[in-house]
Protein backbone atom coordinates (compact mmCIF):
# COMPACT_ATOMS: atom_id res chain seq x y z
CA UNK A 1 0.00 0.00 0.00
CA UNK A 2 2.51 2.69 -1.09
CA UNK A 3 0.36 4.92 -2.96
CA UNK A 4 0.72 7.57 -0.42
CA UNK A 5 1.96 10.89 -2.37
CA UNK A 6 0.75 11.47 -5.79
CA UNK A 7 -0.03 14.39 -8.09
CA UNK A 8 -1.61 14.10 -10.88
CA UNK A 9 -1.22 16.06 -14.09
CA UNK A 10 -4.65 16.35 -14.44
CA UNK A 11 -6.67 18.80 -11.96
CA UNK A 12 -9.24 16.71 -10.97
CA UNK A 13 -7.13 14.23 -9.20
CA UNK A 14 -4.83 15.01 -6.13
CA UNK A 15 -4.36 12.32 -3.62
CA UNK A 16 -2.23 12.31 -0.11
CA UNK A 17 -1.90 9.43 2.41
CA UNK A 18 0.05 10.06 5.42
CA UNK A 19 0.50 6.31 7.09
CA UNK A 20 2.48 4.51 5.10
CA UNK A 21 0.72 0.80 5.01
CA UNK A 22 3.36 -2.07 4.34
CA UNK A 23 3.31 -2.96 7.60
CA UNK A 24 0.79 -4.72 9.36
CA UNK A 25 -0.12 -2.74 12.70
CA UNK A 26 -0.19 -6.01 15.10
CA UNK A 27 3.03 -7.19 13.96
CA UNK A 28 4.31 -4.20 15.68
CA UNK A 29 3.07 -5.11 19.30
CA UNK A 30 4.55 -7.08 21.25
CA UNK A 31 4.39 -8.98 24.45
CA UNK A 32 6.78 -7.03 26.80
CA UNK A 33 9.26 -9.21 28.43
CA UNK A 34 9.05 -6.93 31.61
CA UNK A 35 5.33 -8.89 32.22
CA UNK A 36 5.83 -11.10 35.44
CA UNK A 37 6.57 -14.50 34.77
CA UNK A 38 6.57 -15.70 38.57
CA UNK A 39 3.37 -16.35 39.44
CA UNK A 40 1.44 -17.05 35.82
CA UNK A 41 -0.04 -20.25 35.51
CA UNK A 42 1.18 -23.06 32.65
CA UNK A 43 -1.62 -22.63 30.40
CA UNK A 44 -0.61 -18.80 30.36
CA UNK A 45 3.17 -19.52 29.17
CA UNK A 46 2.06 -21.84 26.82
CA UNK A 47 -0.33 -19.24 25.32
CA UNK A 48 2.35 -16.55 25.41
CA UNK A 49 5.01 -19.27 23.50
CA UNK A 50 2.29 -19.71 20.81
CA UNK A 51 1.51 -16.50 20.72
CA UNK A 52 5.82 -15.47 19.95
CA UNK A 53 5.41 -18.03 17.19
CA UNK A 54 2.51 -16.09 15.72
CA UNK A 55 0.25 -19.59 16.26
CA UNK A 56 -2.46 -17.37 16.90
CA UNK A 57 -5.18 -19.50 17.03
CA UNK A 58 -3.30 -22.01 19.39
CA UNK A 59 -2.43 -18.85 21.41
CA UNK A 60 -5.82 -17.98 21.42
CA UNK A 61 -7.51 -21.25 22.92
CA UNK A 62 -4.93 -21.04 25.78
CA UNK A 63 -5.07 -17.89 26.15
CA UNK A 64 -8.88 -18.22 26.91
CA UNK A 65 -8.11 -20.35 29.27
CA UNK A 66 -5.97 -19.05 31.29
CA UNK A 67 -8.29 -16.34 31.46
CA UNK A 68 -10.65 -18.99 33.00
CA UNK A 69 -8.83 -20.13 35.81
CA UNK A 70 -8.19 -16.25 36.56
CA UNK A 71 -10.26 -13.24 35.33
CA UNK A 72 -8.86 -10.88 37.11
CA UNK A 73 -5.05 -11.38 35.94
CA UNK A 74 -4.48 -8.32 33.78
CA UNK A 75 -1.32 -10.16 32.05
CA UNK A 76 -3.81 -12.84 30.74
CA UNK A 77 -6.46 -10.93 29.73
CA UNK A 78 -3.95 -8.38 27.87
CA UNK A 79 -2.73 -11.99 26.00
CA UNK A 80 -6.07 -13.07 25.02
CA UNK A 81 -7.17 -9.43 23.64
CA UNK A 82 -3.85 -9.58 21.32
CA UNK A 83 -4.25 -12.89 20.25
CA UNK A 84 -7.70 -12.17 19.37
CA UNK A 85 -6.19 -8.63 17.76
CA UNK A 86 -3.98 -11.00 15.73
CA UNK A 87 -6.66 -12.62 14.41
CA UNK A 88 -8.73 -9.68 13.90
CA UNK A 89 -11.63 -10.18 15.89
CA UNK A 90 -11.71 -6.94 17.08
CA UNK A 91 -15.02 -6.27 18.99
CA UNK A 92 -13.73 -9.46 21.94
CA UNK A 93 -10.29 -8.44 21.05
CA UNK A 94 -11.17 -5.37 22.21
CA UNK A 95 -13.54 -6.14 25.07
CA UNK A 96 -10.64 -8.03 26.41
CA UNK A 97 -8.07 -5.14 25.93
CA UNK A 98 -10.18 -2.75 27.80
CA UNK A 99 -10.69 -4.99 30.91
CA UNK A 100 -7.08 -5.50 30.98
CA UNK A 101 -6.83 -2.03 31.18
CA UNK A 102 -9.19 -1.77 34.05
CA UNK A 103 -7.74 -4.63 36.33
CA UNK A 104 -3.95 -2.42 35.69
CA UNK A 105 -4.09 1.25 34.02
CA UNK A 106 0.03 1.63 34.51
CA UNK A 107 0.85 -0.94 31.95
CA UNK A 108 2.08 1.35 28.92
CA UNK A 109 1.88 -1.84 26.66
CA UNK A 110 -1.77 -2.46 27.79
CA UNK A 111 -2.51 1.56 26.43
CA UNK A 112 -0.50 0.46 23.34
CA UNK A 113 -2.19 -2.43 22.41
CA UNK A 114 -5.70 -0.89 22.38
CA UNK A 115 -4.43 1.88 20.10
CA UNK A 116 -2.91 -0.52 17.94
CA UNK A 117 -6.15 -1.58 17.42
CA UNK A 118 -7.84 1.39 16.99
CA UNK A 119 -5.29 2.47 14.34
CA UNK A 120 -5.60 -1.37 12.97
CA UNK A 121 -9.65 -0.40 12.39
CA UNK A 122 -8.79 2.60 10.38
CA UNK A 123 -6.58 1.36 8.25
CA UNK A 124 -8.82 -1.73 7.31
CA UNK A 125 -11.15 1.21 6.18
CA UNK A 126 -8.45 2.78 4.63
CA UNK A 127 -8.06 -0.49 2.42
CA UNK A 128 -12.08 -0.42 1.66
CA UNK A 129 -11.69 2.54 0.81
CA UNK A 130 -9.12 2.38 -2.02
CA UNK A 131 -10.32 -1.34 -2.99
CA UNK A 132 -13.39 0.54 -4.43
CA UNK A 133 -11.05 2.47 -6.74
CA UNK A 134 -10.86 5.45 -5.07
CA UNK A 135 -7.19 6.38 -4.50
CA UNK A 136 -6.50 8.77 -1.84
CA UNK A 137 -8.04 10.47 1.14
CA UNK A 138 -7.67 9.94 4.82
CA UNK A 139 -10.76 8.02 6.21
CA UNK A 140 -11.90 8.48 9.78
CA UNK A 141 -13.44 6.66 12.00
CA UNK A 142 -14.32 8.73 14.53
CA UNK A 143 -12.50 8.09 16.87
CA UNK A 144 -8.95 10.18 16.93
CA UNK A 145 -9.12 11.89 19.62
CA UNK A 146 -9.30 8.30 21.21
CA UNK A 147 -6.49 6.97 19.78
CA UNK A 148 -4.54 10.30 20.86
CA UNK A 149 -5.80 9.98 24.58
CA UNK A 150 -4.49 6.25 24.91
CA UNK A 151 -0.71 7.04 22.68
CA UNK A 152 -0.75 10.13 24.92
CA UNK A 153 -0.66 8.33 28.11
CA UNK A 154 1.33 5.47 26.70
CA UNK A 155 4.09 7.81 26.65
CA UNK A 156 3.68 9.54 29.54
CA UNK A 157 3.56 5.79 31.39
CA UNK A 158 6.92 5.30 29.31
CA UNK A 159 8.51 7.97 27.31
CA UNK A 160 10.83 5.91 25.82
CA UNK A 161 7.92 4.11 23.88
CA UNK A 162 9.43 5.19 20.46
CA UNK A 163 6.50 3.24 18.00
CA UNK A 164 4.05 4.95 20.77
CA UNK A 165 5.32 8.40 20.17
CA UNK A 166 5.37 7.58 16.09
CA UNK A 167 1.62 6.64 15.75
CA UNK A 168 0.95 9.65 18.30
CA UNK A 169 2.81 12.33 16.12
CA UNK A 170 0.93 10.86 12.94
CA UNK A 171 -2.49 10.80 14.73
CA UNK A 172 -2.27 14.36 15.78
CA UNK A 173 -1.44 15.49 12.14
CA UNK A 174 -4.63 13.98 10.80
CA UNK A 175 -6.40 16.11 14.03
CA UNK A 176 -4.62 18.97 12.24
CA UNK A 177 -2.41 19.65 15.62
CA UNK A 178 0.92 19.89 13.49
CA UNK A 179 3.05 21.45 16.51
CA UNK A 180 1.95 18.66 18.92
CA UNK A 181 2.63 16.16 16.01
CA UNK A 182 6.01 17.77 15.19
CA UNK A 183 7.22 17.31 18.94
CA UNK A 184 6.48 13.90 19.25
CA UNK A 185 8.63 13.39 15.87
CA UNK A 186 11.56 15.36 17.37
CA UNK A 187 11.05 13.63 21.14
CA UNK A 188 11.57 10.78 18.39
CA UNK A 189 14.70 11.92 17.18
CA UNK A 190 16.22 13.35 19.98
CA UNK A 191 15.90 9.87 21.52
CA UNK A 192 16.97 7.54 18.44
CA UNK A 193 18.35 9.36 15.17
CA UNK A 194 18.23 6.66 13.19
CA UNK A 195 14.56 6.16 14.23
CA UNK A 196 12.83 4.77 10.93
CA UNK A 197 9.70 6.93 9.55
CA UNK A 198 10.39 9.46 12.04
CA UNK A 199 12.25 11.99 9.27
CA UNK A 200 9.49 10.83 6.81
CA UNK A 201 6.93 12.19 8.96
CA UNK A 202 8.27 14.99 9.28
CA UNK A 203 8.88 15.85 5.68
CA UNK A 204 5.55 15.14 5.56
CA UNK A 205 4.91 17.41 8.55
CA UNK A 206 6.78 20.30 6.24
CA UNK A 207 5.13 19.72 3.11
CA UNK A 208 1.82 20.38 5.30
CA UNK A 209 3.16 23.81 5.79
CA UNK A 210 4.62 24.23 2.10
CA UNK A 211 8.38 24.22 3.49
CA UNK A 212 9.42 22.64 0.48
CA UNK A 213 13.18 22.60 1.36
CA UNK A 214 12.69 21.44 4.71
CA UNK A 215 10.85 18.82 3.04
CA UNK A 216 12.93 17.17 0.74
CA UNK A 217 15.74 17.47 3.55
CA UNK A 218 13.68 15.05 5.98
CA UNK A 219 13.15 12.85 2.96
CA UNK A 220 17.10 13.09 1.60
CA UNK A 221 17.84 11.99 5.53
CA UNK A 222 15.44 9.60 5.82
CA UNK A 223 16.50 8.05 2.58
CA UNK A 224 19.99 7.77 3.77
CA UNK A 225 18.92 5.95 6.75
CA UNK A 226 16.97 3.48 5.05
CA UNK A 227 17.65 3.44 1.10
CA UNK A 228 16.00 0.84 -0.03
CA UNK A 229 12.66 1.85 1.11
CA UNK A 230 10.44 2.78 -1.84
CA UNK A 231 7.68 4.49 0.19
CA UNK A 232 10.43 7.32 1.25
CA UNK A 233 12.50 7.25 -2.51
CA UNK A 234 8.97 7.37 -4.46
CA UNK A 235 7.65 10.32 -2.41
CA UNK A 236 11.17 12.53 -2.58
CA UNK A 237 11.36 11.41 -6.06
CA UNK A 238 7.59 12.76 -6.84
CA UNK A 239 8.79 16.06 -4.67
CA UNK A 240 12.04 16.73 -6.50
CA UNK A 241 10.15 16.15 -9.66
CA UNK A 242 7.59 18.44 -9.11
CA UNK A 243 10.05 21.19 -8.00
CA UNK A 244 11.95 20.73 -11.45
CA UNK A 245 14.69 18.69 -10.67
CA UNK A 246 14.17 16.12 -12.81
CA UNK A 247 17.83 14.04 -12.81
CA UNK A 248 17.69 13.87 -8.99
CA UNK A 249 13.57 12.85 -9.34
CA UNK A 250 14.94 9.68 -11.66
CA UNK A 251 17.14 8.34 -9.30
CA UNK A 252 15.24 8.21 -6.09
CA UNK A 253 12.16 6.94 -8.40
CA UNK A 254 14.61 4.15 -10.17
CA UNK A 255 15.49 3.33 -6.91
CA UNK A 256 12.05 3.53 -5.64
CA UNK A 257 11.34 0.98 -8.70
CA UNK A 258 14.55 -1.33 -7.75
CA UNK A 259 13.25 -1.43 -4.06
CA UNK A 260 9.38 -2.75 -5.25
CA UNK A 261 8.78 -3.43 -8.66
CA UNK A 262 5.19 -3.95 -8.35
CA UNK A 263 4.01 -0.51 -7.22
CA UNK A 264 1.87 1.39 -10.05
CA UNK A 265 2.42 4.75 -8.30
CA UNK A 266 6.28 4.34 -8.69
CA UNK A 267 5.51 3.41 -12.69
CA UNK A 268 2.99 6.40 -12.90
CA UNK A 269 5.48 9.11 -11.31
CA UNK A 270 8.64 7.99 -13.37
CA UNK A 271 6.64 7.53 -16.80
CA UNK A 272 6.55 11.95 -15.97
CA UNK A 273 10.17 11.99 -14.98
CA UNK A 274 10.55 10.60 -18.39
CA UNK A 275 8.72 12.37 -19.98
CA UNK A 276 9.97 15.73 -18.37
CA UNK A 277 13.23 14.91 -19.20
CA UNK A 278 12.22 14.09 -23.32
CA UNK A 279 11.96 10.51 -23.18
CA UNK A 280 8.77 9.79 -24.50
CA UNK A 281 9.12 6.26 -25.60
CA UNK A 282 10.54 5.52 -22.07
CA UNK A 283 7.85 7.22 -20.43
CA UNK A 284 5.27 5.31 -22.64
CA UNK A 285 6.22 2.03 -21.51
CA UNK A 286 6.38 3.08 -17.90
CA UNK A 287 3.14 4.39 -17.79
CA UNK A 288 1.56 1.66 -19.75
CA UNK A 289 3.34 -0.32 -16.83
CA UNK A 290 1.36 1.59 -14.34
CA UNK A 291 -1.86 0.13 -16.02
CA UNK A 292 -0.36 -3.57 -16.23
CA UNK A 293 -0.24 -3.23 -12.15
CA UNK A 294 -3.82 -1.03 -11.85
CA UNK A 295 -6.14 -0.92 -14.60
CA UNK A 296 -8.26 1.45 -13.04
CA UNK A 297 -5.44 4.41 -13.04
CA UNK A 298 -6.97 7.34 -14.32
CA UNK A 299 -3.96 9.51 -14.13
CA UNK A 300 -2.15 6.59 -16.26
CA UNK A 301 -4.56 6.86 -18.63
CA UNK A 302 -4.50 10.83 -19.36
CA UNK A 303 -1.36 10.79 -19.10
CA UNK A 304 -0.91 8.43 -22.02
CA UNK A 305 -3.35 10.23 -24.06
CA UNK A 306 -1.14 13.11 -24.06
CA UNK A 307 1.86 10.80 -25.03
CA UNK A 308 0.93 9.17 -27.32
CA UNK A 309 -0.69 12.72 -29.13
CA UNK A 310 2.87 13.70 -29.05
CA UNK A 311 4.00 10.92 -30.57
CA UNK A 312 1.46 10.92 -33.28
CA UNK A 313 -0.35 8.15 -32.49
CA UNK A 314 -3.86 9.71 -32.35
CA UNK A 315 -5.92 6.70 -31.77
CA UNK A 316 -4.38 5.52 -28.87
CA UNK A 317 -4.32 8.96 -27.53
CA UNK A 318 -7.96 8.56 -28.00
CA UNK A 319 -8.90 5.67 -26.26
CA UNK A 320 -6.82 6.57 -23.17
CA UNK A 321 -8.68 9.99 -23.13
CA UNK A 322 -12.01 7.99 -23.13
CA UNK A 323 -10.67 5.61 -20.75
CA UNK A 324 -9.71 8.66 -18.40
CA UNK A 325 -13.17 10.31 -19.08
CA UNK A 326 -14.71 6.86 -17.86
CA UNK A 327 -12.94 6.10 -15.28
CA UNK A 328 -12.96 9.58 -13.54
CA UNK A 329 -17.28 9.64 -13.93
CA UNK A 330 -16.93 5.95 -12.40
CA UNK A 331 -14.82 6.99 -9.27
CA UNK A 332 -17.06 10.38 -9.53
CA UNK A 333 -19.85 8.31 -8.46
CA UNK A 334 -17.94 5.87 -5.84
CA UNK A 335 -16.93 9.03 -3.95
CA UNK A 336 -20.44 10.42 -4.09
CA UNK A 337 -21.98 7.23 -2.74
CA UNK A 338 -19.40 6.46 -0.33
CA UNK A 339 -19.32 10.32 1.44
CA UNK A 340 -23.54 9.49 1.72
CA UNK A 341 -23.21 5.65 3.44
CA UNK A 342 -19.81 6.96 5.33
CA UNK A 343 -19.60 10.69 5.64
CA UNK A 344 -16.39 10.08 8.08
CA UNK A 345 -14.12 10.47 4.65
CA UNK A 346 -11.90 13.43 4.95
CA UNK A 347 -10.41 14.80 1.42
Amino acid sequence: MAMLFRTSDSSAYVAQRFVPLSVPLFILVFLSSCEAAGAESATFLAAREKYDRREYLAAMADAQKAVAEDENHATYRHLYGKTLLALKQFTDAELQLRKALQLDSKKAEYHYSLATLLLEQRNIAEDEYAAMGLRGGTVKTGREKEVAEVLSRTVELDPSHLKARLHLGRTYFDLGKFDLSEAQFRAILQQDPGFQWAHYHLAVLWLSRGAVGKAIREYEKEAELFPNNAQTRFELGELLLKSGAVGSALVHLTAANQADSLLPDVHFALAKAYRDSGNLQQAIREANRCLELDRRFPDAHYLLSSLYRAVGNQEKARQHSQMFEKLKGEIKQLEDKFRKDAPAVDK
